[in-house]
């Protein structure tokens, strides 16, 4: 698919996660021009739009920055990754902080040190987010540390792993000691926290922060100094992806860190290993990325790149969601679960794009495959957003990922010379339906070439495999052999013939009735003859 209509297809996801504020999001390789974007608002009280100039704050993606820093002192012989952190800092920053002086450089870089975390304290949680927040307060580089001078309550013993920020503000004291270098950024115009329930009982909400909805809170007011060098610093969607492409190409590095850097363990976060620095992560059917997600208060920020393929993706929003638990829409989520990837499908012959209900172009094709005389609700580009609106995925019907925003599936065929979409496949949730249902339209001189199966399956494969869609039909008349044909060779099973209830199924099925199709080991379950069609 050309660049424009990539460029459509990312900001549409952008649009479908926006609930406050903005995102900036950047696709980089080495072999081609980045594609950079963003969307939303950098400031929503003034209507102040979201452009490239602005920086968002990363999170504990600063601490893959703090790993190369410190790597490249051990090159530098200045440093051993044996050393133990008593060897560089007193015991005016160590005392009474279980295991910290005994930590190895190591053990800190791949969060095995065993030291609490500050910021799973619930009394830092209020002072340094929630309710107590002091928004004038310029946090010492040490300050985070008293919250933490007690016996251990959450951290493992040393040489299991336990993400903890304390690692981050150590190895941060650790570098200053030796460079005696420091490092200040600039904020965003703008940013906004989610106030779930879980934050109002973890953190409390500071009267310093205005409400901008009912769930979501301005925190332009504070400042990232509580965080330091455990998520501190500052950037943009296009340096970060030029960080991680010289991170990744050896640029920054030479090669025994990069491979000791890559030293993978096990870690308690679901598919998720850890490094000395960077996590590897691995997704069903997106395969294993490299890279770190961050979240501070009023930002979320992801950047990843793809283990074996020559390919960096960077999200960046001002809505944060640290202390929030899960939220209706989350930037990493966006980066990954709902990424600018999954929207177009590649098959042998096939290329297959998730329409945007919102691009009117997209919608005036998508009408050129209804009859206006049988369908009298879809007459003009309009009717489109409202039929996908109605039948847009249900959120808790997906287990892995975040439904992306769409139910039309364009079919084009590859190498082919006329362009133009010769069908698609129809992945939607009629209201009052249990389960999901998918179907397809194909113009007559294209069918019988399989090219419905090749699609259907691909179609039936993302929604199932990869967002989690267990339960999927496919009610088709029982006049209608090719399509159950179609319905056979996608993977369906044949469950039973039925007569729906009311004026809708007489006109898909005729008097013959509809036969139900669905996916194997839902047969019997669902109650076709009560089922309404519109």
């Amino acid at each position: 698919m050309e660049q424009p209509h990539r460029l459509d297809h990312i900001k549409s996801i952008l649009r479908d996660n926006i609930i406050a504020g903005g995102f900036s999001a950047a696709i980089a390789s080495n072999n081609s021009t980045p594609i950079q974007i963003h969307s939303g608002h950098a400031n929503i009280a003034q209507n102040e739009p979201l452009t490239s100039t602005h920086l968002f704050g990363i999170g504990s993606i600063t601490k893959v920055f703090i790993a190369v820093v410190i790597f490249q002192l051990v090159e530098e012989n200045r440093l051993s990754l044996t050393d133990t952190v008593s060897e560089y800092l007193s015991d005016k920053f160590l005392h009474d902080i279980d295991n910290a002086a005994s930590a190895t450089i190591a053990q800190l870089l791949s969060h095995e040190a065993g030291v609490d975390s500050w910021e799973d304290d619930p009394k830092w949680i209020v002072d340094g987010r929630g309710a107590n927040i002091n928004v004038k307060r310029l946090w010492g580089k040490s300050d985070t540390l008293e919250y933490v001078r007690r016996p251990r309550r959450t951290a493992p013993e040393q040489g299991n792993w336990y993400y903890s920020n304390k690692n981050y503000t150590l190895l941060g004291l650790i570098i200053e000691k030796i460079t005696n270098n420091t490092a200040e950024g600039e904020m965003v115009a703008g940013r906004n926290h989610y106030a779930t329930k879980q934050f109002h009982e973890r953190a409390g909400v500071s009267p310093e922060f205005p409400f901008v909805l009912p769930d979501i809170f301005d925190a332009t007011g504070s400042n990232l100094s509580v965080s330091w060098t455990a998520g501190g610093m500052m950037s943009s969607t296009s340096d970060f992806c030029k960080f991680a492409l010289a991170l990744r190409d050896g640029r920054l590095l030479e090669p025994r860190s990069w491979k000791i850097m890559r030293g993978w363990r096990t870690t308690t976060i679901e598919g998720h290993e850890m490094g000395h620095g960077i996590f590897r992560m691995t997704l069903p059917g997106k395969g294993s990325w490299l890279g770190h997600s961050g979240g501070v208060l009023g930002f979320s920020t992801g950047l990843w790149w793809k283990e074996d393929e020559d390919c960096v993706v960077c999200v960046m929003g001002n809505c944060g969601t640290v202390h929030a638990g899960k939220v209706d829409r989350d930037v990493n989520e966006t980066t990954m679960s709902s990424s600018t990837l999954s929207r177009t499908i590649s098959t042998p012959r096939l290329t297959i794009r998730l329409t945007d209900p919102d691009n009117e172009e997209d919608c005036k094709v998508i009408l050129t495959f209804y009859d206006p005389v049988t369908r009298p609700d879809m007459q003009t580009p309009s009717d489109i957003p409202k039929k996908s609106e109605a039948n847009m995925i249900k959120p808790d019907l997906c287990t892995l990922a975040v439904p992306p925003k769409g139910v039309f599936h364009l079919i084009f065929v590859n190498d082919s010379p006329d362009t133009s979409p010769i069908g698609f496949i129809g992945f939607s949730c009629r209201p009052n339906w249990p389960c999901s249902d998918l179907g397809y339209k194909l113009l007559p001189a294209c069918r019988g070439k399989g090219y419905a199966s090749e699609a259907g399956k691909a179609v039936l494969s993302f929604w199932r495999d990869e967002v989690g869609v267990k339960e999927i039909c496919a009610p088709i008349g029982v006049a209608n052999v090719a399509s159950q044909r179609v319905a056979e060779n996608i993977g369906f099973v044949r469950d039973r013939e039925f007569h729906g209830n009311g004026e809708g199924w007489k006109k898909a099925g005729g008097d013959e009735g509809e036969v139900a199709y669905v996916l194997p080991g839902m047969e019997g379950r669902i109650d076709w003859d009560s089922m309404e069609l519109e």
